[in-house]
């Protein structure tokens, strides 16, 4: 386990070298970019990287540590040109995702909606512009916040079918989202509390 409460700076290259790092913490002392040799760390089950100025682009190599369940990459005020891998649609063990207060562009990429064991996501802040995909396979998701993005197209009726949801919050009124808000009450009987 690593807590970077420690570093200041860059993140030191050293750290990208064990191999057999389980835990990774860094929050408010990082600045730089957040190295692609991450993606070597593939024993990697918690990353917890926020709070810190990071810039330039978040690295594809995310989408290789196929250990991972927990990914905290939010609150970094210099990724305002970067956009969501693609690649973390494979991260097939994953329950918690967090990447809100970003800056976030493009779109949200439709293999997020494939992961089975996701139990909680929130990309809210961003400035993503997508739309939702039709057919979500988030059969574990409890909560998803999508608020404070630009999204447009219709509200998917799958998100009907996600019986574990519990909390759902998205700015339909703020968006180019086409549907009735009323619509997704009726498809949850089971959420508790939708804004």
């Amino acid at each position: 386990m690593i807590d970077g409460a420690s570093f200041v700076g860059l993140l030191p290259s050293e750290l990208l070298r064990l191999h057999q790092l389980n835990r990774m913490t860094v929050i408010s002392s990082m600045e730089g970019m957040l190295p692609s040799e991450i993606g070597e760390l593939r024993s990697l089950e918690y990353l917890e990287v926020r709070d810190n100025s990071f810039d330039e682009q978040i690295p594809t190599e995310l989408g290789l540590l196929q250990n991972l369940t927990y990914l905290d990459i939010s609150n970094h005020k210099y990724f305002t040109e970067s956009t969501i891998p693609s690649g973390l649609g494979n991260l097939s063990s994953l329950k918690k995702l967090y990447m809100s207060h970003n800056g976030l562009r493009g779109t949200v990429p439709p293999e997020l909606f494939g992961l089975v064991s996701l139990e909680e996501m929130n990309i809210s802040w961003n400035s993503l512009r997508s739309s939702l995909p039709m057919s979500m396979e988030l059969i574990s998701l409890r909560e998803m916040d999508l608020s404070r993005n630009k999204l447009t197209g219709m509200l998917p009726g799958s998100l009907g079918s996600l019986e574990s949801m519990e909390i759902l919050q998205m700015d339909v009124s703020k968006s180019d989202v086409v549907g009735d808000i009323r619509d997704i009450h009726t498809m949850f009987s089971l959420v508790d509390r939708i804004i």
